[in-house]
């Protein structure tokens, strides 16, 4: 985990967020988006649970939207944290970051997503959402023998032919 991995990740998202070009350079300690917008890199990574919990203030990490960002999309903690989980296997959400820092119902990253947008004034990309629509099959096949004809029967009786 380093820098460049958190530009990569983050520069990927923003630019499915926005209509604009999006480029973030790394340099001199600090995440810059299209050369104007500059936040001193937090490098998270290397820091202690405690240390974590205790940067973390105005729904960012010292003000590193961009690490804020990543931390938040990539689910970092749970993956930091994946040997705490319940008798069903599922981590939970007493345990995530969210909680403990009680902004399990705010949405962080559409927050700092939303002021990387208003100082740059860029316009958010206008995609529909597109639907995936599964079916849940509980037999594949005919039934055969009684059932066929017991089938057969109630779809006859339910059509009233």
């Amino acid at each position: 985990m380093n820098t460049e991995d958190v530009k990569n990740y983050v520069e990927k998202y923003l630019k499915r967020t926005f209509v604009e070009p999006i480029e973030i350079d790394v340099k001199n300690g600090r995440y810059t988006i299209n050369k104007t917008l500059s936040f001193e890199i937090y490098d998270f990574w290397d820091k202690t649970d405690e240390e974590l919990l205790n940067d973390f203030d105005d729904f960012s990490f010292k003000g590193d939207n961009i690490g804020t960002i990543f931390f938040f999309l990539s689910g970092y903690w749970e993956y930091t944290h994946n040997n705490i989980k319940d008798e069903y296997g599922r981590f939970s959400a007493t345990e995530s970051f969210s909680y403990k820092k009680g902004v399990l119902e705010e949405p962080v990253v559409e927050m700092l997503v939303g002021n990387i947008r208003k100082e740059l004034k860029l316009n958010y990309n206008n995609e529909t959402p597109k639907a995936f629509l599964t079916h849940d099959i509980d037999n594949l096949g005919l039934p055969k023998g009684f059932k066929f004809i017991k089938s057969l029967g109630g779809d006859i009786l339910k059509l009233k032919i």
